[in-house]
């Protein structure tokens, strides 16, 4: 890194991208939905208090002016609070090869194959007349053009054009255009 410091700006880049990751596995995901996600599966055991909390709220307690909810947790957030496997030290059993089996000898007799024969099919003879064939012509229709798509994909609202998402309809105009990092567009009445 050339240079390191902290701070909600520094912070929203990644909380954009965890949403987007979020809405992309979630495609009719709302609002509300999106909140739970984020503020009910964060972790906060790896978190270390500084007690530079302000407010006499405790940096133990969660949301609190430090840490917020907590460390966002984007797996378990889009897997439904379902937490990623984790590295286990315990080995895995193995299936063990047992030794080749032996074929036992066959008390059968042997199959002798026996020759057949087939009588010849006498063909007809080739003829030097050509043959002719007819394409019987095939009705066409006008040709279709579909309409252009538009930049807005159908939605009547703010669109989200880098991550093809539609925002529900009570979002505003003004609201839409702070959504830059997923290059946002206004679809609704002007």
């Amino acid at each position: 890194a050339y240079k390191t410091i902290s701070g909600t700006s520094m912070a929203s880049p990644h909380v954009t991208g965890a949403v987007a990751l979020y809405l992309s596995a979630n495609k009719a995901a709302t609002y509300d939905d999106v909140y739970k996600a984020f503020t009910t599966t964060v972790d906060t055991a790896t978190l270390t208090p500084n007690n530079t909390n302000c407010g006499g709220v405790s940096d133990a307690t969660y949301p609190n002016n430090n840490y917020g909810f907590g460390r966002i947790n984007v797996a378990r957030a889009t897997s439904g609070g379902i937490a990623p496997p984790s590295p286990s030290s315990t080995p895995v059993p193995t299936s063990t090869s047992s030794a080749p089996s032996t074929a036992a000898p066959s008390s059968a007799a042997p199959i002798t194959p026996t020759p057949t024969t087939l009588d010849p099919v006498p063909t007809s003879a080739p003829t030097n007349v050509p043959v002719t064939s007819t394409v019987a012509p095939v009705p066409t229709s006008a040709p279709t053009t579909a309409p252009a798509p538009t930049p807005c994909n159908g939605c009547t609202a703010c669109y989200a054009t880098l991550i093809d998402y539609c925002f529900p309809p009570r979002y505003t105009q003004a609201q839409c255009t702070t959504f830059t990092h997923f290059n946002a567009i206004w679809c609704g009445k002007k």
